[in-house]
């Protein structure tokens, strides 16, 4: 007869066996399945049980392949999901002994082994000889403990047959043996096997699991890994849906956010986040979640006590579709802003010094010829070239003035007057000036156009820009040399324009300045237009920056091009247009005259000494103002007309800036003239828009105010800037 409590063990011993396991008989219809193999397949087992097996498994062979004398217990391994293990068997012939059972358990690919209730080996697999090494029945008879094995797992093999066997329970146990491959690990199964009253005998299984154990402990170094690297760092890292929503925080969100990493589960990012920053943060967050990309972001964030720090954040998506998620690295860098700030106004105070010595170098050079000259005058009235040194003089001025303008004029921003303007007529009178100043020893050449090309510009501002460039490369030529100033009108294509940027394809005029002189070294080269950068030992840093200024301002573009030994060649590009240029209409007096009434407001005596000796010598009757404040006091009670009011605008109790109104409240029909050493910025054109007549910046020249004053009283110009 089939010996029934050997079958009840095989059941016994794969229920409890750490793979999922099925059995079949002979027809391929299963008839025990474990615990295991219910949740591998996903059914219970009433589901399985009665169904062919194949239909679970297709690769399985057919029944039967093992041969017509198949006995029960013989196994066939098949591996699903690398863990299922399937027994076929058939009922025993009444004259097979039923110690056929042990051959069916070598089949096994997992090691068998039975014990008697007194933990003593009587039966070991093949599969055991990967365990208790080769002819496992040299152990028959012996106990767990002294099959030679480490002692802690010889002890706990014992333990765990002991325990099962009076129990009369399964018994799971655990071994680390060191084998002639290195350390293996096991996992172990203690299974009591029934006698009619009591336990008979013990089945253990052992299944080598140090794969499984290598990779859990290779999980376990990198997951340790990863909490060190995350709450060792400064770095806040955290892990967000792609809404911002915080799934996870290191323990950096103590410091950086004054929160702890829980109480962040659940909430938003952007709810910590400065309220102009959220747009771009929560922007950052969502696009990483769709783009492997890192963008990289500085925003300023709000701690739990209400300060705000600037933090740099790192946005990374480390899945997609559905289970998007988005890994954010936050680095605090307030105090790298501080420095970056400590640092600019270092180079801001470093740039201050060096305009400062260079501007303070040129004005003393006018003031020395100017006070020479002066005093030559005073100390004899009748000195014989008197009117060469009063020349010197205005000359030594009109630099003064010149320099004044190029420190108003660097600034990119500057305002102007924008009319349409003779290139090559600036370029003549700017070369009319600077040839006197010129070492005879460099050779002036101007190139222009036949074709006489016009821009809307700035008049001045441009003669500027030429002056500016002239000085420079006379400074570049050491010995002889030449320097050619050209102008061409162009049609730049969207190519040409590529690498100039500001500048728009189209009719375009061209201003080349190029010298023979030493060239410009190429490290410093791209330094050239910074303000207040000089490679002079006295330089203010000033001239090539000023141009740089103007030219952006008029919507052109300025580039250079340089080689040592060989010379420099400065290109400006401005928009041309088609209008006819405005040229000054001459006129036979240089100092128009008059018989009105002017209000003359300025604060500096030297100023108001000059300029009503100026007026007076011009036939006009002259008021004195020395702030904003006296000026309305005299629009209002003098009782005679006045005609035009010259204002300053920087003064002590009330500039001109706050006085226009009640002087134009006072005096409605009273025309009014801007005086300034400031450049024509936003003050002076709103002046202009609420109803000043004109803007004269100083220093001027007598010519220029007698004429100024008389184009104001005849109403020839209005909200405009006159010509020096």
């Amino acid at each position: 007869m089939t010996d029934r409590p050997d079958i009840e063990s095989l059941v016994s011993f794969l229920e409890y066996a750490p793979d999922p396991a099925i059995v079949a008989d002979d027809q391929d219809r299963i008839v025990v399945v474990n615990h295991s193999a219910e949740s591998l397949f996903g059914y219970r087992r009433l589901e399985m049980v009665g169904r062919p097996l194949r239909e679970l498994v297709p690769s399985l062979p057919a029944p039967g392949a093992n041969g017509p004398n198949a006995t029960m217990g013989e196994a066939t391994t098949v591996l699903a999901h690398q863990l299922l293990t399937a027994a076929y068997f058939r009922p025993s012939r009444p004259e097979e002994p039923s110690a056929q059972l042990p051959n069916g358990l070598d089949r096994l690919p997992v090691a068998a082994c039975r014990f008697d209730t007194s933990a003593r080996l009587i039966y070991a697999n093949v599969a055991a000889h990967g365990v208790l090494g080769a002819s496992p029945e040299r152990l028959f008879g012996k106990l767990p403990s002294e099959f030679g094995l480490a002692a802690q797992a010889g002890q706990s093999w014992l333990e765990a047959v002991q325990d099962a066997a009076a129990t009369a329970l399964p018994r799971r146990f655990g071994l680390c043996l060191e084998l002639g491959g290195g350390t293996r690990w096991f996992a172990g199964t203690a299974v009591p096997e029934m006698g009619t009253d009591a336990v008979r005998s013990v089945l253990v299984v052992t299944q080598d699991v140090t794969t499984l154990h290598r990779t859990r402990a290779e999980f376990e170094t990198a997951e340790l890994r990863f909490q060190r690297l995350t709450e060792g760092s400064h770095d806040l890292i955290s892990q967000h849906a792609p809404d911002g929503t915080f799934i996870f925080a290191s323990r950096a969100a103590t410091n950086l956010l004054q929160r702890s990493p829980e109480s962040l589960i659940g909430l938003s990012l952007a709810e910590f986040v400065q309220e102009e920053d959220r747009a771009k943060v929560s922007a950052a967050v969502a696009a990483a979640a769709q783009d492997p990309t890192e963008p990289l972001l500085t925003f300023r964030l709000r701690r739990g006590d209400g300060s705000l720090i600037w933090c740099e954040l790192t946005a990374q998506g480390t899945h997609a579709g559905a289970s998007a998620a988005v890994t954010c690295i936050t680095r605090d860098i307030t105090e790298r802003i501080r420095t970056e700030e400590i640092l600019r106004a270092a180079s801001r105070m470093e740039a201050t010094a060096t305009l400062a010595a260079g501007v303070a170098h040129d004005f003393n050079n006018l003031m020395t010829s100017i006070l020479g000259n002066a005093e030559l005058l005073l100390t004899d009235p009748d000195f014989p070239d008197a009117p060469s040194r009063l020349n010197q003089i205005a000359d030594s001025a009109k630099r003064g003035g010149a320099l004044a303008q190029q420190l108003l004029a660097y600034a990119r921003g500057g305002k102007y007057q924008s009319q349409s303007v003779s290139v090559n007529e600036v370029v003549r009178q700017a070369l009319n000036l600077q040839k006197h100043a010129m070492p005879p020893r460099i050779q002036l050449e101007a190139d222009l156009d036949s074709n006489d090309p016009t821009v809307a510009a700035d008049p001045v501002q441009i003669g500027q820009v030429v002056t500016n460039l002239c000085i420079n490369a006379t400074e570049a030529i050491p010995g002889v040399g030449r320097l050619t100033v050209r102008t061409r009108q162009l049609t730049l294509t969207a190519a040409d324009v590529a690498n100039k940027p500001g500048l728009a394809a189209g009719p375009s005029v061209l201003i080349q300045v190029s010298d023979s002189g030493t060239g410009i070294d190429p490290a410093v080269l791209p330094r050239v237009f910074e303000p207040f950068f000089s490679t002079k030992f006295q330089g203010r840093g000033l001239g090539l920056a000023a141009a740089y200024g103007i030219v952006k301002n008029h919507r052109g573009y300025i580039g250079v091009e340089s080689a040592m030994g060989r010379g420099t060649s400065f290109s400006i590009f401005f928009p041309a247009i088609s209008a006819t240029p405005q040229r000054p209409v001459p006129t036979a007096d240089p100092f128009p005259t008059g018989d009105e009434t002017l209000l003359l407001v300025d604060d500096d005596e030297a100023v108001i000494e000059v300029t009503k000796a100026i007026l007076e010598r011009l036939h006009y009757q002259v008021l004195v103002a020395r702030h904003g404040i006296e000026a309305v006091e005299i629009a209002r009670t003098h009782p005679g007309a006045i005609d035009l009011v010259i204002l300053d605008l920087g003064m002590p109790l009330a500039g001109g800036a706050e006085s226009f109104p009640f002087l134009r409240a006072a005096r409605p029909n009273m025309r009014v003239m801007i005086s300034s050493g400031y450049e024509m910025n936003d003050v002076v054109q709103g002046l202009l828009s609420a109803g000043a007549d004109a803007f004269l910046q100083k220093p001027y020249r007598i010519s220029s105010l007698a004429r100024g004053i008389r184009q104001v009283l005849e109403r020839k110009v209005t909200g405009a800037r006159l010509a020096d």
